[in-house]
Formats: C-alpha cells, sequence, structure tokens
C-alpha cells in the first residue's frame, strides 16, 4: 500500500502493488500535518503482519527525506517492534515475527479477543506538504475487519485511512463485504470494482466471475445520515468469491 498525501490541498492518492487505484481523494479529517502511522487488528479475532514501512517527505518524483524506514529484519522475534507505542493490548499481542521468513521479518498483530482491539502506532517528525506513507500489509486469516496503515496528526485527527472488511457465508456460496469511505458518491462508485478486486486478492480468494454481481448496499447510518450532515459517506459492496486455488 501507498498513499501519497499532500496536505497543502487536503487530498491523497492510492496506489496498491505500485498501480495508481484511485486519486485525488479527499481527507476524512482536516490537518496541517501528519505525524503518525497506526495499524489497528478490527475485529474480531483476527491477526495482520505488516512489513517495510516508510514514511517520507516528498511526492512519487520528489526528493526523498526519510521520517521512517523500517524492515523490522534485525529486531529480535517474539519481542515488540522498536521504536513503536502499544496504544492497546487489550485484545492480543504485538510482536516481531518471521514472517514470510527467519531472514525477513515482520510485525505481527495477533488479536485473540472478540471484543478488544490491538493497535500499534509510530511517531514521527510532523511533517506537511507532499508525504509519501507505504508499507506491506498481509491478513492472516479471510475473516477479520482490518485498518490498514491509518495517518495521523498529533491531535489524533485521522485524514487518510483504509480498510479491509471480512468474507462472510450471508448468502449461498461465499460472499466478500467490502466497505468504501469517501467525500462523495462518484468517488465510490468510480474506483468500488478496483477497490474490492484488489481486497480480495489479497486474502487468498478470487472473484467468482460465474456468479458475478457487484451489490452496493446504500444504509441509514453509514449512508443517509452522514449525507444530511455533510460528512463523510460509506457504501458497502457484496460480491462472490471463490478460493484462489494455485
Amino acid at each position: 500500500m501507498k498513499y501519497v498525501v499532500d496536505t497543502d490541498l487536503s487530498r491523497f492518492d492510492v496506489y496498491v502493488d505500485s498501480v495508481l487505484k484511485k486519486s485525488d481523494m479527499g481527507f476524512s479529517e482536516a490537518v496541517l500535518s501528519v505525524s503518525k502511522i497506526q495499524f489497528f487488528s478490527g475485529a474480531p479475532a483476527g491477526s495482520v503482519y505488516f512489513d517495510n514501512v516508510i514514511v517520507r517527505t516528498g511526492g512519487i518524483v520528489k526528493q526523498a527525506n526519510n521520517r521512517v524506514f523500517e524492515t523490522y529484519d534485525s529486531q529480535t522475534t517474539g519481542l515488540a517492534p522498536a521504536s513503536w507505542t502499544l496504544d492497546d493490548t487489550s485484545g492480543g499481542t504485538v510482536k516481531i515475527a518471521e514472517q514470510p521468513s527467519a531472514t525477513d521479518k515482520s510485525v505481527l498483530l495477533n488479536d485473540t479477543s472478540a471484543t478488544n482491539a490491538v493497535i500499534a502506532s509510530r511517531t514521527f517528525t510532523a511533517t506537511s506538504g507532499y508525504v509519501t506513507v507505504e508499507f506491506d500489509v498481509k491478513p492472516g486469516q479471510t475473516g477479520a475487519f482490518l485498518d490498514a496503515g491509518s495517518v495521523f496528526d498529533s491531535s489524533g485527527n485521522r485524514p487518510v485511512r483504509a480498510y479491509f472488511d471480512h468474507l462472510s457465508d450471508t448468502f449461498k456460496g461465499t460472499v466478500a463485504k467490502i466497505w468504501i469511505e469517501a467525500d462523495n458518491l462518484n468517488d465510490i462508485i468510480d474506483c468500488a470494482y478496483l477497490i474490492c478486486s484488489e481486497a480480495i486478492e489479497k486474502t487468498g480468494y478470487k472473484i467468482d466471475f460465474e456468479k458475478f454481481y457487484l451489490c452496493d448496499v446504500y444504509t441509514y447510518d453509514r449512508y443517509c445520515t452522514p449525507l444530511e450532515k455533510g460528512q463523510k459517506i460509506v457504501l458497502d459492496y457484496l460480491l462472490p468469491v471463490i478460493k484462489d486455488v494455485l
């Protein structure tokens, strides 16, 4: 995942696997600078790995000045990651893991609670203008919600966020449920299929094109009420998936 953030214009671009998926997205909350990245285990119980966290000044073509550059390979397996704050471990643990290998380590947020979360964050020098935030993220399972690398300012405002929602068996077969938040309806509709397909590919599933549909769900609490209040709106998407067997 990569965000290219512009605090001057309150906009950001989203890249997945180095491919631009959405440009000129509006901030969720207004900020003048950013100074923290956070990972959240979500719900229900589950796990998530993250690695290769980079925060640097400048956009894609600008000279970079690293604020954060961490690979975790030299850190001790089983211990908490150095330089990170464990904001909430009431739901589990945050430890260095040998994933994908003993020489290529990552951080594991292991959530064993159905109700409590696991949250870890890393602060850096407050930075404004163009800021690039990049990281690798891997859900440990297909049945949990995940907040993948939110960005904050020093006051706790969160301008940039990305979510992966869980896969469920609500209908016959397996159905992916993914929700997308944006400033307006067109921003969601324009990129819904791309966001859904990229999220599904990272879970070990793929879209079932033989039974394909893409159902958008407008809820009162997540769409109607925020729309009336001039806030961010959320659409839920449902589409059929099958296990991706290599």
